[in-house]
């Protein structure tokens, strides 16, 4: 259950960091870091969702 929520958390904070650092650095034009933050966006927010599924299913069930 909670491993979800760290999962989440994790890519997050990936997320954040790629923004921050590594996408300013690439010039190539390529699209591969904003494919990426994408990607990390996407599959942060499912895991946020799987966590909230998973809880809603602890406590109101």
């Amino acid at each position: 259950m909670m491993i979800y929520l760290a999962i989440s958390i994790f890519l997050f904070v990936s997320l954040v960091y790629v923004a921050k650092y590594e996408v300013p650095k690439r010039t190539d034009g390529d699209g591969a870091e904003e494919f990426l933050v994408i990607v990390l966006l996407v599959s942060s927010l499912v895991f946020l969702a799987m966590s909230i599924a998973e809880l809603r299913d602890v406590y109101f069930s």
